[in-house]
């Protein structure tokens, strides 16, 4: 290396042990461990790392050696448990990338942290899949729904943490409303930006399976609501861009088992945006404002059957748009913005929608203009505790977060809670009451990052750039959970089952990886280009790119035993087995994110798994190509055996089948025989 490239080289590990700080003091190591390890590894080792981080101290982080080809046998880098150091060739570091040093440093470091939880070395799947759960480093964005958090962890004080459950929509255009949830599941709306026909509602269990999907028209806003009674309603506007026909604004209450609208009322112009709706008895109330006006908008309709009763546009104020509407059962609590930086208003309404009081967001009476939006609230025993942001001085560019919390009855305030640095850009996407605390979903803006907030910036956007912060009912500030919003996909949402979190939110998926097969509107209407069944699990000689494959059938082994699946494909797969013949029952058990050489199984592997001879287990192979060669196989052998060897043929016909069922709709005669359904679905 010459000088001026040992200089590059240096500053981009300097930027690395920054990521791998930030991503400590976050407690997003011992989470990245979890998800490439399994829950049955003890991570306290990571998590007291993180600890000795958040005090700043990052010691521990191994340091960073440079070796020449002859000095190493690593192609780019591995860890060295001799001397506690990552070793990187130094031939490749000259023409590295940023982010395949990123991705290749941590994988190394991933053979560290497995080492403080084991006295194994981790396996190139496990070092890989940790990377990849770390960094989150990739490159089209959908959306998923992810359990936030649980009573266990909130009794125990353990930091917050994700798990990933599914993806919703289709592809990068992917963008999600307000949505609301019942106690078995959550109805999320959402739209792609690319077509007319573009909005939908997914029912998904909280465990994400998708119930139904239901296409709701061309809207250019929707979202969703329940009642304490599991009534689902909806609120979505058509754009006026399109025919006159197809225009207006529209509330509906659906069907929970199937998404059909149950009844729909048309508003009187397709300029109303509805933000929210709650229902209080048998009325239905909705809140939004007149387009591109400064008119926020107030209605009622029933409950039963739509009727609307009355609606209100409130005269130019100091609230330009209603966002938020909640009740203590006697009164309505609306919150709002203002477009010119006047305080925001709570507005107090009675039920009949005349006005009883407002509430100005600065705390001095004489003073309105301090930029200060009461963006969303909830209602706590008294207390209505709204969350927002303020500015310092006009014109309120840079704000910070701020909470408060009001009497319900007299709107004086009970205490205020504001924090984060001043920064342009910041905001608020909700709050929910939860198990005696409050979480809010706070995101920071793209117009810099500051290191104490634990953001960091990439090409996509802003990394960790969305918070859900907890808060105490007295305002102390407690944990807090960072996940990445990309590059314009601002709105995220939260909320209960009474046990749990979740969150909808964007995400950044790989357009190469077997999530952008799964979302794709093809995979997920069955509409695949091909269909046949092979007669051993694999998949070779398919000369296309960009598609994506499933196997599907059953397994039965002949023989009583604990086994071991072994995966191998190009470019990226998933290997799903169930308990018993129910695919309602499948798990991931192993998967690859990177291509490996035909029937190389030395790089993903299950679990030990325990099956009986005879019993019929469900089981799925999803295979995503990108380009050049492509294969899948998939291959088994008895735990106390060794791995197969590269080349070995994966599992046969004699343990594999199929059943189409009756009501067999294929090309394939046979509804029942030995082999697996192949499914192939191209340009995904």
């Amino acid at each position: 290396m010459n000088e001026l490239t040992l200089t590059t080289w240096l500053q981009r590990v300097r930027a690395w042990l920054e990521l791998i700080e930030q991503r400590a003091t976050g407690n997003q190591l011992s989470w990245a461990a979890e998800q490439a390890w399994g829950d049955s590894h003890d991570v306290i080792p990571i998590s007291e790392l993180e600890a000795l981080a958040a005090e700043g101290d990052t010691s521990w982080v191994p340091a960073v050696m440079l070796s020449s080809a002859e000095r190493t046998d690593t192609e780019t880098t591995a860890f060295n448990p001799a001397n506690q150091t990552i070793v990187a060739n130094s031939d490749w570091a000259v023409t590295a990338s940023m982010a395949d040093i990123e991705e290749r440093l941590t994988s190394a470091l991933a053979d560290y942290l497995y080492q403080k939880t084991t006295s194994n070395s981790a396996s190139s799947e496990q070092r890989d899949d940790f990377a990849a759960a770390a960094l989150d480093n990739s490159a089209q964005i959908t959306t998923h729904i992810a359990e936030a958090g649980s009573l266990a962890e909130a009794i125990g004080q353990k930091p917050l943490k994700f798990k990933h459950l599914t993806y919703i929509g289709n592809d990068g255009t992917t963008t999600t409303g307000r949505y609301g949830s019942t106690s078995d599941a959550a109805y999320v709306p959402w739209r792609n930006w690319d077509s007319k026909d573009n909005g939908y509602i997914s029912k998904l269990t909280h465990s994400g399976e998708l119930q139904w999907r239901k296409q709701i028209a061309d809207v250019t806003n929707i979202i969703t609501a329940t009642d304490d009674d599991e009534n689902v309603y909806t609120a979505w506007s058509r754009s006026k861009d399109y025919t006159p026909e197809s225009r207006g604004s529209f509330i509906g209450k659906l069907n929970p088992d199937n998404g059909e609208l149950l009844w729909t009322t048309k508003l009187d112009t397709h300029n109303y945006i509805i933000q929210d709706l709650h229902a209080v008895g048998n009325t239905l109330y909705g809140v939004g404002h007149y387009k591109d006006t400064q008119r926020p908008v107030l209605l009622a309709v029933n409950r039963t059957d739509g009727k609307l009763l009355w609606l209100k546009e409130e005269p130019a104020s100091d609230s330009a748009q209603f966002t938020d509407i909640q009740s203590d059962g006697s009164h309505l609590y609306i919150s709002s913005t203002s477009r010119n930086k006047i305080s925001g208003t709570i507005h107090k309404y009675t039920l009949d929608g005349n006005v009883a009081d407002q509430w100005q967001g600065s705390d001095r009476p004489d003073l309105k203009r301090t930029g200060t939006q009461d963006r969303y609230s909830v209602v706590v025993g008294n207390q209505l505790i709204s969350v927002g942001t303020t500015g310092a001085e006009m014109p309120h560019y840079d704000v910070q977060w701020r909470l408060v919390s009001r009497n319900l009855e007299t709107g004086e305030i009970n205490w205020r809670k504001q924090w984060g640095g001043l920064q342009v850009g910041k905001d608020v996407d909700g709050i929910i009451a939860f198990k005696g605390k409050i979480y809010i979903q706070t995101r920071r803006g793209s117009e810099g990052v500051y290191p104490f907030e634990g953001g960091s910036n990439d090409s996509a956007g802003v990394r960790n750039n969305g918070v859900i912060q907890e808060v105490s009912l007295d305002g102390e500030l407690g944990r807090q959970l960072f996940y990445e919003i990309p590059k314009n996909r601002k709105a995220s949402h939260l909320s209960s089952d009474g046990e749990r979190l979740y969150l909808v939110s964007g995400k950044v998926v790989d357009k190469n990886s077997v999530a952008h097969l799964t979302t794709s509107e093809n995979y997920q209407n069955d509409a695949y280009d091909e269909i046949g069944i092979n007669q051993s699990f694999e998949v070779k000689g398919r000369a296309k790119d960009n598609y994506g494959s499933e196997l599907s059938g059953y397994l039965t082994p002949k023989e009583d035993g604990e086994y071991v699946f072994y995966l191998a494909a190009d470019d990226y797969a998933e290997l799903w087995l169930s308990t018993d013949d129910s695919k309602q029952n499948l798990k991931l058990i192993t998967r690859r994110d990177h291509a490996t050489n035909f029937r190389d199984y030395g790089h993903a592997h299950s679990e030990s798994i325990q099956l009986k001879a005879g019993q019929r287990y469900a089981i799925k192979a999803l295979h995503k190509e990108a380009n050049g060669s492509s294969h899948l196989s998939v291959a088994w052998r008895p735990a106390s055996e060794p791995a197969p060897a590269k080349g070995a043929e994966p599992i046969g016909s004699d343990y594999l089948s199929y059943d189409l069922g009756d009501n067999n709709n294929t090309n394939i005669e046979q509804s029942q025989g030995q082999g697996l359904v192949a499914k192939y679905y191209d340009n995904v």
